[in-house]
């Protein structure tokens, strides 16, 4: 990563996010330009694991590196329940506000020049971030570094938790409240998406198609 004054202004912002546990999304982060920084966090779960960073020196390493850190404090957190009703979607309206509220966020931060950095929450908030992303460069890009190519959809999914349908929501297809998370549909292009890490064999057939036209890497 590019760091202070050394970030060119015309380049395309890119999202990276590795696998989380399964909750719903919720988050916490680190957003920052040219020598800013601004971070946010949520208070327990998976936010634990954000303060622990924060307890570790990560604010303290990344000033050090040059960055200007500044905390905007924490996002509304979403629990994960398991939400019997309804097993294909589980916890789909916590996800859906969780991830706008993580769109918003991620929008202020590019708007008043810094790049966000999300710490906490699960894979399912990555539809947020790209969502806020495209708010303000609707060229924005997603390089998704994950065990899994994260392709479920609500008729694919066995476990029914949105962070396994980031990448099918991303490229249009899931449920609408998800896949609607920004002005643009598809949120994202296949052009505009590499997928690195994943498991090939855990992809289902009736999922092949999302991959099909898209160039692998070697």
């Amino acid at each position: 990563m590019a760091r202070r004054n050394d970030i060119p202004a015309t380049r395309r912002p890119v999202a990276v996010q590795c696998r989380r546990r399964q909750y719903a999304g919720h988050d916490s982060g680190i957003d920052g330009d040219r020598g800013a920084v601004q971070r946010w966090r949520t208070p327990r779960r998976i936010g634990a694991r954000a303060g622990a960073l924060r307890a570790a020196g990560l604010p303290d390493r990344l000033r050090q590196a040059g960055w200007e850190v500044a905390d905007a404090g924490d996002l509304t957190p979403r629990v994960f329940t398991t939400d019997p009703a309804h097993p294909r979607a589980r916890n789909r309206d916590a996800v859906v506000q969780a991830c706008r509220d993580v769109a918003s966020a991620t929008s202020q931060a590019i708007a008043a020049g810094r790049i966000p950095v999300l710490v906490g929450g699960d894979c399912s908030i990555t539809a947020g971030a790209v969502a806020g992303c495209l708010a303000q460069r609707p060229d924005t890009g997603l390089v998704y570094l994950d065990g899994d190519a994260d392709l479920r959809t609500p008729q694919t999914t066995i476990a029914g938790n949105f962070d396994g349908m980031v990448i099918a929501a991303l490229l249009g297809e899931g449920d609408h409240g998800y896949t609607g998370l920004a002005d643009a549909a598809p949120m994202l292009p296949p052009e505009r998406l590499a997928i690195l890490g994943y498991d090939d064999g855990d992809i289902d057939p009736r999922e092949r198609h999302l991959l099909a036209p898209r160039r692998r890497l070697p």
